[in-house]
């Protein structure tokens, strides 16, 4: 049984690839082994916001470039997406014992294998809503932040193409936000698989010398229609295929992001 999945032609060597098909089985006997402890779960692609521990350095790792796994960094990544999804994940306590408490596949209802959800409806949920400072007037982002998660591959032109999960939140929604509105608005797309985009990143930075953070760049490279068909098997293993942001405890918890200080956004409610 070689579980071999072939697109257009082309064998994917990747067994990490191959694997988007067995992502949500479950074999009698292994019921307390995950995807994850095998290794066959897709990876994070992340963007490097700050580099300040001896052992990162050494690791070549370098502010606003991107990294995939634990493969070295680089200043682009040139992929295809099968998914997005626009999710919710709620996130208690501070620094290192912050941890994912509840959260959301779609927006609207939480997990349904979270045993204690905040609320059994997302938008009505008091941790989703906007607050107003005070003192300042500012706007205060809902402490259950919207979250754009992607499914892509990278390298779909070579022999190992890999699967990853890139997740946009916080200072990375507005980006993927704005890109996901360009591609709706676009008659001559209709599905994200036949589109390549190379995701890059610009840096921002607060008033003053307040702390500096990066945001993605996507601009689609080229058009390729042709992968409406040749990629359908690869997104139909994905359609059921849930990030969960840490809370199924089958994957890991979300990159930590630098967090921007408080700027109080009149912006149709992007959480900044």
């Amino acid at each position: 049984m070689s579980g071999e999945l072939v697109v257009e032609g082309k064998a994917l060597a990747a067994k990490i690839f191959q694997n988007l098909a067995v992502q949500n089985r479950q074999i009698e006997g292994m019921e307390g082994i995950t995807p994850s402890d095998l290794g066959i779960r897709p990876p994070m692609l992340r963007i490097i916001h700050k580099v300040d521990k001896p052992e990162d350095v050494e690791r070549g790792l370098k502010p606003g470039y991107l990294q995939l796994g634990t493969e070295p960094c680089v200043y682009s990544v040139d992929v295809v997406f099968l998914r997005a999804d626009l999710t919710r994940v709620l996130t208690e306590g501070e620094g290192p014992s912050a941890r994912p408490t509840c959260g959301s596949g779609n927006g609207r209802v939480p997990y349904p294998f979270l045993a204690h959800p905040k609320n059994a409806d997302c938008p009505p949920c008091e941790f989703s809503q906007w607050e107003t400072h005070p003192a300042t007037g500012k706007r205060i982002p809902p402490p259950c932040q919207r979250a754009v998660v992607f499914l892509g591959i990278e390298g779909i032109r070579t022999d190992e193409p890999k699967p990853f999960w890139f997740v946009a939140k916080k200072t990375a929604f507005l980006s993927a936000q704005t890109f996901l509105s360009e591609l709706q608005q676009n008659r001559t797309v209709n599905t994200m698989r036949e589109l390549h985009v190379r995701i890059t990143t610009e840096r921002r930075q607060g008033t003053g010398a307040g702390v500096s953070w990066y945001v993605p760049v996507f601009a689609v490279s080229s058009h390729e229609p042709a992968q409406r068909e040749s990629l359908r098997y690869l997104y139909d293993l994905s359609r059921d295929f849930v990030y969960t942001h840490g809370l199924s405890g089958d994957e890991p918890a979300d990159e930590p992001v630098v967090v921007p200080p408080e700027t109080g956004t009149g912006n149709g409610g992007i959480p900044f």
